[in-house]
């Protein structure tokens, strides 16, 4: 008869454990309106390509300029052959 109240007594501490653990006030669950609906894409304009494009070219032409104007206004003295 122990083993029978063992049971009882187990089975009834966890029924009370269980109700336990899901006491508390209520969950409100608030809906969405459309959850499978997707934000756009942000997509880059026009005139942001035109203005990066035309910013590289100005970069590419000053760093191709600043290279011969140095090189090209040589002083020193002419070394010749003895």
């Amino acid at each position: 008869m122990k083993l029978k109240a063992l049971m009882t007594s187990a089975a009834l501490a966890s029924m009370l454990a269980a109700s336990a653990a899901y006491a508390g006030s209520p969950v409100v669950v608030e809906e969405e309106d459309d959850p499978y609906a997707l934000a756009a894409a942000p997509s880059m304009s026009p005139g942001l390509i035109a203005g990066a494009i035309a910013g590289t070219a100005v970069l590419v032409a000053v760093a191709a300029s600043g290279g011969d104007s140095s090189s090209s206004s040589t002083t020193g003295t002419v070394e010749t052959d003895r």
